[in-house]
């Protein structure tokens, strides 16, 4: 048995469908082709480059190519020797083997026409519908925990966190602190801007933590030794639990889930048109 490492994983629902599409397409890749790369043969089917290309998600593949093509080679593998091993056997002329690829390749064609639709037509959606959806539905959007604003300062040294604090309190800015104290100095000024939920910071049980629960505003932490370098938190500012979020904070959630919206729009009347344009050709009977 084959094992892989799961972010890699094409086994289940792709190794059937590896094995749906081979079937659908009488195994076109029958016989060696005459250009591409070959990765793997099973018997006179072969597998290439540019198919492996074109059927490994891009972020997959850029992550890393050798595990990407190893792990869909494999699979082909597996899938091809099934597949073949099924054909010997007389399975493609099974009654139920037909009535579930003929399901099947329906499924497949209806899928293929809304793809197509959508590439045909793609939605947009503007900042300005966004807006309106944010602010038509903004008592939709309630946050579920405290989200804060916190400046976190990791030194080198006890010294340099002990002045670096110094200096916060004596209305130095913070960013001098961060540049002449910081060991990590755009990590400390980009997250300083950002509201994060609470759940979210320190993760991994981190001592710092337990500062969060009970710091007020503007407070900065007493300074922690951790894993050799030198830390202390200050919070500059919250937003509590069942407040509603900014409207930069939802953007890109409200973005997706309108184009969503609208490629569904677009393939429900695509439909009802093809089913009104059928009933007006006499192709549709109920009994």
């Amino acid at each position: 048995m084959i094992v892989h490492d799961p972010k890699y994983r094409f086994q289940g629902k792709w190794a059937h469908a590896l094995i749906l599409l081979l079937v659908l397409s009488g195994c076109s890749s029958s016989g060696q082709p005459d250009t591409g790369l070959l990765v793997a043969r099973v018997g006179n089917e072969f597998l290439t480059y540019e198919e492996i290309r074109r059927n490994v998600p891009e972020n997959v593949f850029r992550a890393d190519s050798l595990k990407a093509i190893t792990q869909y080679r494999d699979t082909w593998i597996e899938s091809m020797v099934i597949y073949q091993e099924g054909s010997r056997n007389g399975m493609a002329e099974l009654p139920y083997t037909k009535e579930r690829l003929r399901k099947a390749q329906a499924s497949v064609i209806q899928e293929v026409m809304r793809e197509m639709l959508l590439q045909q037509n793609p939605v947009s959606v503007t900042e300005s519908e966004v807006r309106d959806y944010y602010n038509q539905h903004r008592s939709n959007f309630v946050l579920q925990e405290r989200y804060l604003k916190v400046r976190h300062v990791v030194t080198a040294t006890l010294e340099d966190s002990r002045q670096a604090k110094n200096d916060l309190l004596r209305g130095v800015s913070w960013d001098m602190v961060v540049e002449r104290y910081a060991l990590y100095k755009d990590e400390a000024l980009v997250n300083s801007e950002r509201y994060i939920p609470e759940s979210a910071l320190f993760p991994d049980n981190s001592p710092m933590r337990e500062y969060l629960s009970v710091m007020g505003i503007s407070e900065i932490s007493p300074i922690r030794s951790l894993n050799d370098q030198f830390h202390f938190i200050q919070i500059t500012s919250e937003r509590s639990a069942g407040e509603h979020p900014d409207l930069d904070w939802v953007t890109d959630h409200i973005h997706s889930w309108l184009e969503v919206e609208k490629r569904r729009r677009a393939i429900r009347i695509f439909e009802q048109n093809l089913i009104m344009q059928a009933q007006a050709n006499n192709e549709i009977e109920i009994f």
